[in-house]
């Protein structure tokens, strides 16, 4: 399946080196003050039994829809897609934005990956259909597109029939996701604030508004001034991001009373409820979290810091056991693999990985590296397991470090990696 070319992230924390790996020998080490981050996480739909959350990430270098268990963390990928996932009610499709058919619209594909199909039919490659989100019944999807010169918000039927506009096209710059209202009836979504000029609209901010799925009763739910954006209705009432009372996630009821800020969501963007309307996913500081309102607290359910690179823990042993007691140190295989972005050689951790920073363990930022060599083609590190944070009952182990790309012209530049290897840790 093709995807829409996006280049690597180009900006990169400076990295503080305090100490240096020497591949060939077996060298302690110091560690750089900036850890990695760059893989972009983004989206996030529950399914309706709110034991998995479709999201989008690049994280093997080319733009894929994933899903991460809310039990487990296991993830799994589903298909190439370029943004959006959106999970329908009854939980046999997930909708989202793809660009195969060489300009952007609306898939569906089978959460286990079979299955898709083309929805929407945009005319042009300047057509762009984003950010779709389903009806309580599944029956329908709404949509945001530029279509038909402006930009707006569209309803389709999940068979791709009955295509009509939502809101009336003069609004001046309708914007960001929609979502409908539990009952189906209505449809909440942000636009931006926009005064017409000489020079054609000037926006700045963004509020609220509410609409019937007709079309009729548009009306608005916040004010203007401030930054308001990806809505998502629930029955506690309407989740969206704001840096209004500070930047985060703010809760405000139908009728426009009641706006609460969530706490501890600070720079937290793109709520989505849970099925069961007491948890909401959001995206922050890249990965995927999980706010739980019956006691307040904030779990991580997937964090991606660098892309992806193939590890083996424990290489050459058929059992991955780990003792927490018994095995001082934990070995972990560094290895070469074919590059997902041409011109971009293919990884060579010899030569590729960076000297600067490797950290390994149960959330990948534990500080227990000891020493690093080099054994054929690979690059073997022990990591002390007293330091790695896992817990009897862990089943993965992540590595992250940095590494080091050049273009054809011999520029180098850095991006962070991470590699996840299965084991199992007992007491």
């Amino acid at each position: 399946m093709s995807f829409l070319p996006r280049p690597l992230l180009a900006v990169f924390a400076a990295v503080v080196l305090a100490g240096a790996i020497v591949f060939g020998a077996s060298v302690r080490v110091a560690f750089s003050t900036n850890p990695p981050s760059g893989a972009i996480v983004a989206g996030s739909s529950y399914g309706p039994d709110g034991r998995e959350v479709a999201f989008w990430t690049d994280w093997r270098e080319r733009p894929e829809i994933w899903a991460v268990s809310t039990v487990d963390g296991a993830l799994r990928p589903i298909v190439d897609g370029l943004a959006d996932p959106a999970w329908s009610p009854t939980g046999s499709w997930i909708a989202f934005e793809s660009f195969e058919a060489g300009n952007s619209n609306i898939w569906l594909v089978r959460p286990d990956g079979t299955g898709l199909t083309q929805l929407t039919q945009s005319s042009t490659n300047r057509t762009r259909d984003s950010q779709p989100a389903w009806s309580p019944d599944g029956k329908q999807i709404v949509f945001a597109s530029n279509r038909d010169r402006s930009v707006g918000f569209w309803i389709i039927n999940v068979d791709g029939t009955g295509l009509r506009s939502v809101i009336n096209p003069d609004r001046p710059r309708p914007w960001g996701r929609p979502s409908f209202s539990p009952d189906g009836t209505q449809i909440v979504l942000s636009e931006l604030n926009c005064s017409k000029g000489g020079a054609g609209y000037s926006c700045a901010g963004s509020h609220l508004l509410i609409v019937n799925t007709d079309g009729t009763g548009l009306r608005r739910l916040t004010t203007e001034g401030f930054g308001d954006a990806n809505p998502s209705w629930g029955a506690r009432g309407i989740l969206f991001d704001s840096n209004r009372l500070g930047q985060g996630i703010k809760m405000i009821q139908p009728d426009g009373t009641g706006l609460q800020v969530i706490p501890n969501t600070v720079a937290s963007i793109k709520p989505t409820w849970a099925p069961d309307g007491n948890k909401f996913a959001f995206f922050h500081d890249f990965g995927i979290h999980e706010f739980n309102f019956l006691n307040g607290s904030i779990r991580p359910l997937v964090e991606i810091k660098g892309f992806m690179i193939p590890i083996d823990i424990m290489l050459g042993v058929p059992s991955k056991t780990i003792s927490l007691k018994e095995t001082g140190r934990i070995r972990v295989a560094i290895i070469p693999a074919p590059t997902r972005r041409p011109p971009l050689p293919a990884f060579d951790p010899v030569n590729h990985l960076s000297k600067t920073f490797l950290t390994f363990g149960r959330t990948g930022d534990e500080r227990s590296l000891d020493s690093c060599g080099v054994e054929g083609a690979n690059v073997v590190c022990q990591f002390k397991t007293a330091l790695a944070g896992f817990k009897p009952g862990d089943t993965r182990g992540i590595l992250r470090a940095w590494k080091v790309n050049r273009t054809p012209e011999g520029k180098e530049f850095s991006v962070p990696v991470e590699g996840r290897g299965a084991l199992q840790i007992v007491p």
